[in-house]
């Protein structure tokens, strides 16, 4: 039967699975990082003496692996004390501040921007909690008064 994996009646099934690793590259890396760890301190020694020697590639790896490369710069830039709904304004404005003397990039200062929003965000929810607790907890104390008030006239009936 040409053009069919497998014969009917397998007893092993449909073959490798997919995404399964292949066992004999597997072994292969095994043994090569075995090799690389058995020489690694005269390989990492060759290796500098090469660079020093002014071998660029290896010059250029081993600036990376000493200093690696930062995504973004670090900033000395201070936001005022957020505690207020007032404060996330003067906030805001001390970005656009630091904006206009140069002082933040556009994309510095949006994420600044996105930091306040996140706050407001917070500072809302917390109201929102604290309020809802107060409605539930006058509403428990309306309803106790109520049912002194029925027991009351209760007992006078």
């Amino acid at each position: 039967m040409r053009g069919r994996p497998f014969q009917p009646g397998n007893q092993h099934g449909r073959g490798r699975p997919p995404g399964s690793k292949n066992k004999v590259a597997g072994a292969a890396q095994e043994a090569a990082q075995a090799v690389l760890d058995s020489h690694a301190e005269a390989l990492l020694k060759k290796g500098v003496l090469l660079a020093l020697q002014g071998n660029a590639p290896l010059l250029r790896l081993f600036a990376q692996l000493l200093a690696p490369s930062r995504r973004e710069r670090v900033l000395k830039f201070r936001l005022p004390v957020i505690k207020t709904m007032a404060d996330l304004m003067v906030a805001s404005e001390t970005v656009m501040r630091g904006v206009t003397r140069g002082h933040l990039t556009l994309s510095e200062a949006q994420a600044f921007l996105a930091m306040i929003d996140d706050r407001r965000h917070l500072m809302e929810s917390q109201d929102l909690d604290s309020r809802i607790s107060a409605l539930e907890t006058g509403s428990k104390e309306e309803g106790e008064k109520k049912d002194q008030a029925n027991q009351e006239t209760e007992r006078k009936d």
